[in-house]
């Protein structure tokens, strides 16, 4: 049962079919350690999700862009209303000094070279004195 029933889900396409194939498949499944099936299953199951390929405006203030390289359908968040902006990255960032080195990475990105690339266009919304 999703917790948020009212809430929209939404879902890069790419990340779900990944981990659909993965939780799928006997030799590798269960997904995420069974969370794949625990949290996202049920919302699919239910119809509240929405499945996002690529860049996608939600709203009249929030879009999704690719920033594949942690997983294969990775998506930061952009939420822009009264001339401010806000980035919610998820697992794009895992700590604040990516922003200076995004060749960084942790152990848990499925494409490091991929992520460095994918991540970078995210920091400018970071102001330029704070990034060097």
């Amino acid at each position: 049962m999703p917790t948020f029933k009212n809430a929209k889900y939404v879902w890069s396409r790419a990340d779900y079919e990944h981990y659909l194939k993965i939780d799928s498949d006997p030799k590798t499944g269960p997904a995420n350690a069974g969370s794949f099936r625990d949290s996202v299953l049920p919302v699919a199951e239910a119809g509240l999700m929405q499945m996002v390929d690529g860049a996608a405006q939600l709203d009249e203030n929030m879009s999704v862009t690719p920033a594949p390289g942690h997983t294969p359908g990775t998506i930061a968040i952009n939420f822009e209303s009264k001339g401010e902006r806000a980035l919610f990255c998820g697992d794009i960032l895992h700590h604040a000094l990516q922003v200076f080195h995004p060749e960084w990475n942790s152990f848990a990105c499925a494409e490091p070279s991929v992520h460095a690339r994918a991540a970078a266009p995210h920091w400018s919304i970071v102001p330029a004195p704070a990034r060097g």
